[in-house]
């Protein structure tokens, strides 16, 4: 059995975290449903999503 300390997450994974929150709360909010309204939703809140398709330069 071996035993460790956990380390800390990321910035990455600490971003991720927070981004989950924000969706499961949208997800929550619009009665368990999803679509393209939740993208426009966390916009409102300030939070950018990446899409390589349309943000490739």
């Amino acid at each position: 059995m071996r035993l460790y300390r956990e380390a800390d997450p990321g910035p990455r994974e600490v971003e991720d975290r927070g981004l989950l929150s924000e969706i499961v709360d949208l997800h929550d909010r619009s009665g368990q449903t999803h679509g393209s309204g939740a993208h426009a939703m966390l916009r409102r809140r300030g939070i950018l999503l990446y899409h390589p398709e349309r943000d490739d330069a």
